[in-house]
């Protein structure tokens, strides 16, 4: 550093990584301002190991330009040198100040950063009494500046600005701050942009310490960040709306500042050495010949992929991806308008590979812009573009413009003629279209063969209930499929881990599959394979580092197999598409981080099996690890098998026999059912019971007023007309049972209107 930036200059971070992050991308617009104007004449990188090795080749690549931004990026840290964790407890560190800027700073993404003791760090804005979460994060996660879930949150002159680091220690003594990886640190760093000017890069923005000595109150929140990039309530309402996916939870990454002697043999590494594999890469590894790369030899590099299809003439295997664009939170503003309208993806985004992984040909470039979903369809192929809010089909060998294009470029919306970052299609023999619309409007739309609009149907999950949606109800309709088996249309109903089937005529309800015990909490993608008897259906989940496929009967719902792991050994970690091969031996799944595509390797598809029948005779209740199997019959649907709809009278839907629903009890819809009952009988009892209540109360009341008027011995005249209890009580104990409690007393009132009424 010495050599570099002389003695008493100043430095200053601009990027920084660590734990296997993955990269940022600046908003459009936005970039960091170097050079003398800016007062940055050097670029130094750093780079710490945890271990000592030879012929490193890390680095950081650096696009520049000299035409000026827009907006002029910076990093604003906030730190601690205050920190004392004593042994074997929890502890916390603080940072306030108050924020002094000449204008206004929109923060788009922050980074936390501790040693190893740490198990949180968060940052607040406060301002006119009020507190708002800028971030949140786990900083044994990937260290990286993370895009803020829910957009930007400005920072204005004068507002407070908190930090805190919560820690963890099973060490024998005390921890304080430092270097070394014996050490802590407490570090919330932000990256903003604003408006370039003259002094753009000249801002030494910092906050370190407890600089406002408890003038201000901390939440008492301890939430623990449920994923990347958590920005609070902004984060939770922008994916309830759709605005923006959920980031997948990374594993934690265990790493020390400091090099430990045992730990480091003499630096050698050799590749072909299994003691030097991790320990992923030789668990479950295939006894084929099958490459552990996959796909192979490719002239370009593989980013997020969108969607994956297998042409079922050819056995080609069509892959959607996004090059090096990266679906964040800045991506779409002002209602999911997509922000870099003029910026189309500069390589091929389809890439058609057979089936050993080697490159056959690729198309798409400057077309497109956040590939979704692709479906090959005979000498056609459709795919979605979530930024362009369209569904386009083109030749299958590529086109510069669409056949048919559905949807008004880069407009959302929720008509006959708009979608909201649709995900996929289906098509059926006829040639209708099935558009999945998708993260925004949860609904399946129907055009025919020409693209005339025909029908939509779903509606959107209430997520604030306690009760399992209904059928029917969707959150983010991930990926769509034609059943050729029974001519259903299938979803993946994303958010709410199942997957529902429909009649495309009509819309309505046929099948649900769903148990988050074996498939997890959420479906991203699925596949249909015709095997002549029942049909396979393929649903792969995204469960950071614990994702996997799952082989389904699609006419039982029984469970037949599950992997997770490709030919080479890896684990499946955040999958986003699937597709089968045409003979049913591998999957071939597409993801958004680690490994841009996989291969998997089906086993046998006639021994093994991880259930019973899902639907028995007597339609009882099944073992936990087979799905939960929804069927519904509707009387003038005849493609459904009767033998999945038969049931007891007891398990017959009430209301005049429209539709017949049989529910196949699980573990987990026991409870939803029984919370559903108890939350329906238990008002009904509370109704009845007040009924009950003021009728007996009512008919009290009337006795009262009847002995307060009506009887001349109990009631004393010269205590204004109130009850005499004492002459009530002994009358009834004199055994005079036969006195007529209804008797008038002569106060003038019509004696004829009390005659008519009976005897007690």
């Amino acid at each position: 550093m010495g050599l570099i930036c002389p003695h008493g200059s100043k430095t200053k971070i601009m990027y920084a990584w660590a734990r296997d992050a993955q990269q940022l991308q600046l908003p459009h617009d936005v970039g960091f301002k170097i050079g003398k104007d800016a007062g940055i004449s050097s670029l130094v990188l750093q780079v710490h190991y945890a271990h000592p090795i030879q012929g490193d080749c890390s680095g950081l690549s650096l696009r520049t330009t000299h035409q000026p931004q827009k907006y002029s990026a910076g990093i604003y840290l906030l730190g601690s040198s205050q920190i004392m964790i004593p042994p074997h407890k929890t502890s916390t560190s603080v940072v306030t100040c108050r924020h002094h800027s000449r204008q206004p700073l929109q923060v788009f993404a922050f980074r936390t950063h501790t040693h190893n003791l740490g198990v949180r760090v968060v940052g607040y804005r406060r301002r006119d009494g009020k507190t708002k979460v800028i971030g949140s994060g786990n900083p044994l996660w990937p260290q990286a500046f993370y895009p803020r879930v829910g957009g930007n949150i400005d920072l204005v002159d004068n507002d407070v600005l908190m930090a805190r680091c919560d820690y963890k220690s099973d060490n024998d003594k005390t921890v304080t701050a430092g270097m070394t990886g014996d050490d802590e640190m407490c570090n919330f760093y932000m990256m903003y942009y604003t408006m370039t000017s003259s002094t753009s890069g000249h801002e030494d923005l910092n906050c370190w310490n407890d600089q406002l000595g408890g003038g201000v109150t901390f939440p008492q929140d301890q939430t623990t960040p449920p994923f990347p990039g958590y920005g609070g309530l902004d984060s939770i309402m922008s994916i309830v709306s759709g605005e923006s996916e959920r980031p997948s939870v990374p594993p934690v990454h265990h790493h020390s500042h400091q090099v430990v002697e045992e730990d480091v043999d003499d630096g050698h590494y050799d590749v072909t050495n299994p003691e030097h594999m991790a320990a992923d890469q030789q668990v479950g590894k295939s006894s084929d010949a099958q490459p552990t790369q996959w796909p192979v030899d490719l002239p370009m590099k593989l980013g997020q992929i969108g969607g994956v299809d297998v042409d079922d003439q050819t056995g080609l295997v069509h892959i959607f991806q996004r090059g090096s664009r990266i679906w964040v939170a800045s991506s779409f503003v002002n209602g999911n308008i997509f922000a870099h309208q003029d910026e189309p993806i500069h390589s091929d985004t389809i890439v058609v590979v057979d089936g050993s992984g080697k490159l056959v040909y690729s198309w798409g470039k400057h077309q497109f812009y956040m590939p979704h979903g692709i479906t090959v369809v005979g000498d056609d192929v459709w795919v979605t573009d979530v930024a362009l809010h369209q569904a386009l089909k083109f030749p299958i060998r590529g086109a510069t413009s669409p056949l048919m294009a559905l949807g008004e470029r880069f407009q959302p919306g929720n008509d006959n003629t708009h979608f909201c970052k649709p995900t996929s299609v289906a098509v059926d023999p006829q040639g209708n279209i099935y558009v999945a619309d998708g993260y925004c409007n949860t609904r399946i739309v129907h055009f025919d063969p020409h693209g005339d609009f025909v029908k939509a149907w779903g509606k959107p999950t209430d997520v604030y209930s306690l009760l399992a949606p209904p059928g029917g109800c969707l959150n983010v309709v991930h990926d769509i499929k034609y059943i050729p088996l029974d001519g259903s249309i299938c979803v993946a109903d994303r958010e709410n881990g199942r997957v529902q089937c429909f009649d495309r005529e009509k819309g309505n309800l046929r099948k649900m599959y769903e148990n988050k015990e074996v498939i997890g909490k959420n479906i991203y993608a699925i596949d249909f394979s015709n095997d002549g008897k029942d049909g396979r259906l393929y649903m792969v989940n995204h469960n950071w580092g614990a994702s996997h496929v799952v082989e389904v009967n699609y006419k039982s719902g029984e469970i037949m197999n599950k992997w997770s792991r490709g030919v080479g050994g890896e684990q499946l970690k955040s999958p986003h598409a699937l597709a089968i091969s045409t003979n049913r031996q591998y999957a071939f799944v597409g993801q958004i981080e680690g490994k841009s595509m996989m291969k998997l390797q089906l086993l046998n598809h006639d021994t093994t099996t991880l259930g019973q029948s899902l639907v028995s005779a007597d339609g009882s209740s099944v073992k936990g690890d087979e799905m939960s199997l929804l069927v519904v019959d509707h009387p003038n649907n005849n493609m459904v098998d009767d033998s999945l709809v038969k049931t007891s009278e007891a398990d017959k839907l009430i209301g005049g026999g429209e539709v017949n629903k049989t529910k196949v009890p699980t573990s987990g819809t026991s409870k939803n059912v029984l919370i559903l009952l108890l939350l329906t009988i238990l008002p009904l009892i509370a109704v009845v019971l007040s009924i009950f209540y003021f009728i007996s109360r009512n008919r009290q009341m009337k006795d009262y007023k009847r002995l307060m008027f009506e009887d001349e011995d109990w009631v004393n005249d010269d205590d204004g007309g109130k009850l005499n209890i004492g002459k009530m009580l002994s009358r009834k104990n004199s055994g005079d049972s036969k006195h007529k409690l209804l008797k008038p007393k002569n106060n003038g009132e019509d004696e004829g209107l009390m005659n008519g009424v009976d005897e007690e």
